[in-house]
């Protein structure tokens, strides 16, 4: 079992790539397992049942803000083999975005239900839906670089667009990055056009 702090996604350790200590095993034959420094350990004895069971914990890692895979692990064990499973644990980090309108009488107020999103460079997302007072939390969201947009299909029903388009970097070491706040703008509508019809009458 090889549980390393997986920096770029992919699910391969690099060897740039840290270890993850303190990963537990349990629910096999040998108790209180957990992987040493180098983020490994080995299980012995599953038996030759047509599959065995392990959950895996993360309750003692000194950095638990990572996504994970699935906690159970099932194995088919075969008598004389030895599987490798690895076990990629991404950093995380958590952000606070504020949508705010800027009214006629020059109040700024928060919008609620406005769906936007942390768009990487690759197209990869992460969504949110901001509450009444205008606020969205983003947890447990993996490190990179990130681009704030608005949801294309809600923006475009409601002419909405974003007076700015920052970008935001979380980072890995579980704390949230500096709250952001922007402001929308709605577009008026389009103006209706008369098509006469032919014929007269």
């Amino acid at each position: 079992f090889n549980a390393f702090i997986d920096e770029n996604g992919d699910g391969i350790r690099q060897a740039s790539e840290a270890p993850a200590p303190n990963v537990g095993l349990t629910g096999g034959p040998q108790r209180g397992l957990v992987t040493g420094s180098d983020g490994r350990v080995l299980v012995t004895g599953l038996g030759s049942g047509p599959t065995a069971q392990m959950e895996v914990s993360l309750d003692a890692l000194e950095n638990n803000a990572v996504s994970s895979p699935p906690t159970r692990v099932e194995l088919r064990p075969r008598p004389g083999s030895v599987a490798r499973v690895d076990y990629p644990l991404r950093p995380t980090g958590g952000l606070m975005v504020k949508v705010e309108l800027l009214r006629d009488d020059g109040k700024r107020v928060g919008l609620s239900s406005v769906r936007v999103q942390l768009v990487t460079d690759a197209g990869q997302s992460v969504e949110g839906v901001t509450e009444f007072d205008g606020s969205a939390v983003f947890d447990a969201v993996p490190i990179g670089s990130y681009r704030l947009q608005l949801d294309p299909r809600q923006a475009d029903r409601l002419r909405m667009r974003l007076l700015q388009s920052p970008t935001v970097v979380i980072k890995g070491d579980g704390s949230f990055t500096p709250d952001l706040t922007v402001e929308v703008r709605f577009d008026a509508a389009p103006p209706q056009t008369t098509v006469a019809k032919a014929g007269g009458g």
